[in-house]
């Protein structure tokens, strides 16, 4: 399934609009080429990039986004955070009945999975603090082994170090793995592939900790963590929020290609983008609606502003705006937040587009604009943020960036 944000755009509308009369309403997205800020050529087509990078009606915003990934889905129109992921075990993908954190629960009775047969899959957890690991002892669905694999552990602020290096054949069966003890809060172990062609899939990953000399089991789903609040859910959209350990990812693109989960196409895993964006809004939109437009999301796009939520759609391939009037701040730096969540309540598995299979994880074109009479919207495909720039009303921008007027399309 793929979320995918196919074109952002916002757009900023004088406030003297909403008092016209029924007729020049619905005329609104007419304009002449005289009026508009750019001279328009007799016969040369003019770039859209160029239209929109020089368009002072426009705020242009690809390029980076900060980004990180988490786990949950929205249930009527509410995001919910997996228990998984509240614990801190993530996985880079998981089977709806075989998830992440059956790998942690003391019984070989279940298991994790992978959503299919590709590799590399890996399944992650947080100890919470950085502890001495001192063991690891795994029991995987074929206990025959066969699994070339690599154990890895990161200290908090840290990089990713070899804790136990079986990628080449014969891997690893069940039972303890011999490695050296290390101090770490991450254990993370990538499943490289299996000798018999086996999925990925884990029935116990357990982690043996070095705790003032006793050799104690790691149990997170011992925790029992009380429900994250909404305010909790949506800290990363915050002003004062600390986005310095994100990743970037450009915009457009799509996640799942830049190797944050595993494509998944007809399927639906649990995988959520979360982008943060900071960019100045100009000064003279002071006193004009300012509305963001999308020409599609895949499939649940919650919209914040400055910490603020703006609002939320679910649904790909339909175009919709959020007014984000009272909310931006004209002539000041201001905060960008999308969450993009692939598992929504519309959604079914194996649905098809009629571009074919899904891919999720992708933000294709995004903007903000002020109108001045026109439509502009902005295109995002996939799981995750799309190209992205915010525009005043004058042109349509339509699907794969074109941006045309009426009766006269530039390409």
């Amino acid at each position: 399934m793929n979320t995918k944000f196919r074109f952002l755009t916002l757009m900023n509308v004088a406030l003297a609009a909403v008092t016209m009369s029924p007729v020049l309403a619905q005329d609104v997205g007419r304009v002449s080429p005289a009026a508009l800020p750019l001279p328009l050529p007799n016969s040369e087509p003019v770039a859209p990039k160029a239209l929109r990078s020089q368009n002072p009606w426009n705020l242009p915003m690809t390029g980076e986004w900060k980004f990180a990934l988490t786990h949950g889905r929205v249930k009527a129109g509410r995001f919910e955070q997996d228990q998984a992921a509240r614990l801190g075990i993530t996985a880079s993908s998981s089977e709806d009945r075989h998830p992440p954190e059956d790998a942690f629960d003391g019984t070989n009775d279940t298991r994790w999975c992978a959503s299919d047969s590709s590799f590399p899959q890996w399944l992650q957890t947080d100890l919470g603090r950085n502890q001495t690991v001192k063991g690891i002892k795994l029991a995987w669905e074929n206990g025959a082994g066969g699994y070339q694999c690599r154990i890895e552990g990161r200290k908090e602020g840290g990089n990713w170090v070899t804790l136990v290096d079986a990628a080449a054949e014969p891997g690893l069966g069940d039972g303890p793995v011999k490695m050296t003890p290390a101090e770490v809060r991450y254990v993370k172990i990538t499943v490289l592939n299996h000798a018999g062609n086996n999925w990925a899939s884990i029935r116990e990953f357990e982690v043996h900790l070095d705790q003032g000399g006793q050799d104690v089991a790691w149990k997170p789903l011992a925790q029992k963590l009380p429900a994250d609040s909404e305010s909790a859910l949506d800290a990363f959209a915050a002003v004062n929020f600390d986005d310095s350990g994100w990743g970037n990812l450009p915009v457009p693109a799509n996640w799942e290609m830049y190797g944050y989960s595993t494509p998944t196409y007809a399927s639906v895993d649990n995988t959520v983008g979360e982008y943060r964006r900071w960019m100045e809004v100009p000064a003279d939109w002071t006193g004009r609606k300012i509305y963001w437009h999308f020409d599609g999301a895949l499939d649940g796009a919650e919209v914040f502003i400055n910490g603020e939520k703006a609002g939320y759609h679910e649904s790909g391939y339909t175009a919709w705006n959020i007014d984000l009037t009272g909310l931006v701040k004209p002539g000041q730096r201001n905060l960008f937040a999308v969450r993009v969540s692939k598992s929504v309540s519309s959604l079914r598995d194996g649905r098809l587009s009629m571009h074919g299979r899904h891919l999720p994880g992708h933000l294709a074109d995004c903007g903000a604009g002020h109108p001045r009479g026109g439509h502009h919207g902005a295109d995002a495909a996939g799981c995750g943020l799309p190209e992205c720039h915010a525009q005043g009303r004058g042109a349509n921008c339509g699907d794969g960036g074109r941006i045309g007027f009426p009766h006269r399309r530039l390409v």
